[in-house]
């Protein structure tokens, strides 16, 4: 007995400081609380059928400076509810830095690589498996949001915040608090497969396809997380990522 309550109090240390970590109900509660509405808006979005309108939603200038409030708003409350706790920054393992942005760089390469591989290879399944196309770039068409030229009132100046707020946001609450706090319960794979499904089901308005890509994206950012324990390089990489991608959504469908 008392050799297993020490591999349980050093795994847990080496998570956080055993003062930290948190029963149950709190962790649930957190979760409920900064993440539950954005997975609630998202579930709405697909269980009504909506996903291209929500899309072209969340690509505007008033939808992304609300939302931006209210990421800000929960962030706060989040990181003064943290502080009651008796987290203190270090607790976070962020490390900034030349070597962590060049890592989160070369994350960012990985994850778009393997995101690609991922969607591509699904929607050739799909198409092997279908009789309207006879050849694959109109099938490819067909799968695509069917937005408008010039249809996206978005301007860079909310964009580019609103990616970088979002990225911190996201990675200090799913990885730098729920990853941390499960796998210093009950390990960091659980901590890996748990937190994959919970940032899933933030991006359920995306098709079932789209949905695959981007839970391969955050299975790679949780391993990254699990072996170096370092978060700057996932915040750098998401922020980049979010830019990337809704960027060259703008360039095309943006007035």
């Amino acid at each position: 007995m008392m050799s297993v309550s020490v591999e349980s109090s050093s795994r847990r240390a080496e998570w956080l400081r055993p003062e930290l970590v948190a029963p149950w109900w709190e962790v649930v509660l957190v979760g409920a609380a900064f993440i539950g509405p954005f997975i609630w808006t998202s579930t709405w979005a697909a269980l009504h059928g909506s996903n291209h309108k929500y899309v072209t939603l969340l690509l505007s200038d008033n939808h992304l400076l609300w939302n931006g409030v209210i990421e800000s708003g929960l962030l706060a409350i989040f990181l003064l509810f943290l502080c009651w706790r008796g987290w203190t920054p270090a607790d976070f393992k962020i490390a900034p830095g030349w070597i962590s942005s060049v890592q989160g760089f070369g994350l960012l390469i990985t994850v778009q690589i393997a995101s690609s591989v991922t969607v591509i290879g699904l929607l050739l399944l799909l198409f092997l498996g279908q009789t309207r196309f006879s050849s694959f770039m109109p099938f490819l068409a067909s799968q695509a949001p069917h937005l408008k030229l010039h249809s996206l009132d978005v301007s860079w100046a909310v964009m580019v915040p609103a990616m970088v707020l979002n990225a911190y946001f996201e990675e200090l609450i799913c990885m730098g608090y729920l990853f941390t706090q499960i796998a210093a319960k009950q390990g960091p794979l659980a901590a890996l497969l748990l937190t994959v499904l919970v940032r899933m089901s933030c991006h359920t308005y995306q098709d079932q396809v789209h949905l695959l890509g981007i839970g391969v994206v955050f299975l790679l950012f949780g391993v990254w997380y699990w072996r170096t324990q370092n978060l700057w390089p996932l915040i750098f990489a998401h922020a980049l990522l979010d830019l990337f991608s809704t960027g060259v959504v703008k360039l095309i469908f943006g007035r």
